[in-house]
């Protein structure tokens, strides 16, 4: 189990019911608000300093919405069909 001590949240993710779930899981967590969860550059630290930045990814959760949804191709894979879904003869249930 992570040991988060800080999470950083924008308000309406805090506010949806998984984001209460996510608080409540955590309840000596220190919440700061944030307006955006691309932008805190606090949490990002120098190329060079793997230690700091594995104990922020222990430390800290940061909670946000997704705003759009991005579709894009699968490539080349994409019109191969899966063969556990199949029903033909290519070895699929």
């Amino acid at each position: 189990m992570h040991s988060v001590r800080e999470i950083h949240a924008e308000p309406a993710a805090a506010a949806s019911p998984r984001g209460r779930q996510v608080l409540a899981n955590f309840p000596d967590a220190e919440v700061v608000r944030t307006d955006s969860h691309w932008r805190l550059p606090e949490l990002h630290g120098s190329k060079g300093n793997a230690e700091r930045w594995v104990r922020i990814k222990s430390t800290v959760l940061v909670v946000g919405e997704k705003e759009t949804l991005t579709v894009r191709p699968n490539g080349r894979s994409a019109p191969l069909p899966v063969r556990s879904q199949c029903g033909d003869s290519t070895g699929g249930t």
